[in-house]
């Protein structure tokens, strides 16, 4: 899925299939992390901090951006939706860009304290 996104130039302009692409290299990257560490798990591999840290640091990164991609894609349908006429304005490349920076530079979600 992820080849035919990039490689089709009618996915590559529209805001939608650019944030479900982002989702789906998210996903695939948690999946490929959990099976790693699952397959680590079972083999009963030792390893140092850091190479524990480095492996569980992609997973915990992505596993915080996914509700944070589905709730701009709803944005992207709400304005598609609430605002037909400004959409092709609101839903740009560019715009899109930066929302998946803010998605991707988040910090932690979870309230603290």
């Amino acid at each position: 899925m992820l080849f035919t996104l990039n490689r089709k130039a009618a996915f590559q302009g529209v805001s939608r299939y650019i944030l479900f692409g982002h989702m789906l290299f998210a996903d695939s990257i948690q999946l490929l992390c959990s099976m790693f560490s699952y397959l680590i798990a079972v083999v009963k591999v030792y390893m140092s901090n850091g190479l524990c840290v480095i492996l569980l640091l992609p997973a915990s990164i992505t596993i915080r951006i996914a509700p944070l991609n589905l709730a701009v894609m709803a944005l992207e349908r709400y304005s598609a939706i609430c605002f037909p006429l400004r959409h092709a304005d609101i839903a740009t490349s560019k715009w899109t860009g930066v929302a998946i920076a803010v998605v991707s530079e988040s910090p932690d979600i979870r309230a603290e304290g």
